[in-house]
Order: structure tokens, then sequence, then C-alpha cells
């Protein structure tokens, strides 16, 4: 069984530049090193990769697709690289992150893109982000005023 991967940064001279929808969806892996040479990480990339706890981002990562981490309990831990523009809906959805940290670059962030981690205490954002805006829900633990 493979459990490291290293994603090659070109097949047969020609760079590699996406992850596509679902090209990891649901395996075994524990670890995935992705090249800066990829600039999109596809939706359902690494759905429910349940074993997956070491994610190493390359430098040149613009977008992560809508549940592209979702279901991922392993995975507390993951440096978002300061290219990253985009991060879709429930991309990292029930993983086991403590805390993110969104750098500047950072301009969408998807519906829910870290729902249901709840090990998650802290959502640092780049204090010169002026382009980020996170989405909250209201939850049971609010309290609204009649």
């Amino acid at each position: 069984m493979i459990t490291e991967v290293e994603i090659p940064s070109e097949i047969n001279g020609v760079p590699v530049t996406t992850i596509r929808y679902g090209a990891f969806f649901s395996c075994s892996i524990k670890s995935i090193t992705i090249p800066n040479t990829i600039t999109s990480i596809g939706d359902d990339a690494f759905f429910r990769c349940e074993n997956l706890s070491n994610v190493k981002l390359g430098n040149n990562v613009l977008s992560i697709g809508d549940n592209a981490f979702a279901c991922c309990k392993n995975i507390s831990n993951i440096n978002i690289p300061d290219c990253v523009v985009s991060i879709g809906k429930n991309a990292f959805y029930s993983c086991s992150l403590t805390d993110i940290t969104l750098p500047d670059s950072v301009a969408s962030i998807g519906r829910e893109a870290f729902s249901n981690c709840e090990n998650l205490l802290n959502i640092n954002v780049a204090k010169n982000n002026m382009n980020c805006l996170l989405y909250t829900s209201p939850s049971p633990r609010d309290s609204w005023a009649s």
C-alpha cells in the first residue's frame, strides 16, 4: 500500500500544474508533497483521505477547490502558502485543524471552508489582508437578543 506521495513537477517534460477533481478521492495515503508547479488543487482532490496527516503545499498554489481536503480527519496542521487566492467551500470540512493562518493573498473563502473542525481554536488573518471575508453561521452557542 502506498502511504507517501510526491507529485512530480513534470511528466515527460510537461509541467504538472493541476491536481484534478477527485484525483486521490478516499485513498489511504498518509503524506502528500505538492510541488511548486501546481497552481490549482481541484474539487474533492483529497476528499475523505482519512489517513492523510502530512500535507506540504507548493509555493505557487493559487486555489484550493471545494471539498479539496474535506473529511481528512488526521490533518491537524497545514501551511497555506502566501500565494493562495481562494479557498473553496468545505475545503477543510471536518479536519482536525487546531489553528489556521490566512496570508495576505487570500481574497475569498468559500462557505463552511473550516466547518466541523472541532479542534479549531484560532483563525489568524494576516493584518495586511483587507480582502478576506469570513462567513460564520449562527450556532446554538450564539445568543440572539429578542
